[in-house]
């Protein structure tokens, strides 16, 4: 069995977190946790939280880490091969307060080198995990690890290590820095895609945005265009009206025209039958 100490602090704390009360006061103001219970606000249930949620995620989180091939060439080296890693049990058994540090035994694991690879494990889960297990809104958590007791029968990773403290084998420059780095590469090549993509889809939105501009000008073209037919057609209406109207006018002129015409015609002829109905009558 090997004990380590995880300590946790509150990324945007602005005041003291070395209590209990102060700590838990300090990530209910950063979380906007509210709660209608008074007990469900109290240092003691968040703290409760710790020893339960915490140690089950933290447990799942470590044995998915050893799982995951991005430590493929970790897995298979023979120093580190460990038939019964998934019998690795992490319990927290205290919890004290600088900022939140939490004590965690390591239990069921035979291999001892890799006693730094857990460490460095849960150096990397442990805030998001912590997060994930407090109630309210997602906190960011700063995370670091030190041996609190090493065990005899512990094998370091390479003979090269063997003057080296446990706590050394954390350092930035040790070979768990090495392997930090390696996690942030693995990290990052999935972080490029991602990045890619976001750039395609900036660039598809900027040239939708360009195509939208462009429809929007050839609809303000044909908006005018369609406005000045419909004003010429206005315009052109109005002139064969007003020509309509004359031809009306001169036909209706001509109408009556004609009208006298006849009937001055008729009068002439009803003037001449009578002229000669008269000579007709007169005596020879």
């Amino acid at each position: 069995m090997t004990t380590l100490s995880l300590r946790l602090s509150l990324a945007g704390a602005q005041g003291r977190t070395d209590t209990k009360e102060a700590f838990w006061y300090e990530y209910v103001r950063l979380s906007g946790y509210e709660s209608s219970r008074l007990d469900e606000s109290h240092p003691d249930f968040l703290e409760g939280h710790v020893f339960s949620s915490f140690q089950a995620r933290l447990n799942r989180a470590v044995k998915r880490h050893f799982s995951d091939t991005h430590w493929k060439e970790f897995r298979e080296s023979p120093a580190l091969i460990d038939p019964d890693i998934q019998r690795l049990t992490l319990r927290v058994v205290r919890v004290e307060y600088s900022s939140l540090d939490v004590l965690i035994e390591i239990l069921g694991l035979n291999n001892g080198a890799l006693l730094p690879l857990v460490a460095a494990a849960l150096e990397i889960y442990a805030p998001e995990e912590l997060s994930g297990a407090l109630p309210g809104s997602h906190v960011a958590f700063r995370s670091s690890v030190r041996f609190v007791d090493w065990p005899k029968e512990a094998h370091p990773i390479k003979e090269a290590l063997v003057p080296a403290p446990p706590n050394a084998l954390l350092e930035a420059n040790g070979p768990l820095g090495s392997l930090r780095r390696i996690w942030q590469i693995a990290n990052l090549s999935l972080l490029l895609p991602v990045l890619l993509s976001l750039g395609v889809l900036y660039l598809t939105f900027a040239s939708l945005g360009e195509n939208e501009k462009e429809i929007a000008r050839e609809r303000e073209h044909l908006r005018n265009q369609a406005s000045m037919l419909i004003n010429a057609t206005i315009e052109r209406n109005k002139v064969l009206e007003s020509t309509l109207k004359d031809v009306l006018g001169s036909a209706s002129q001509v109408i009556r025209e004609a009208h006298r015409f006849e009937s001055e015609i008729m009068k002439e002829r009803a003037t001449s039958r009578k002229s000669l109905s008269d000579e007709a009558t007169i005596p020879r």
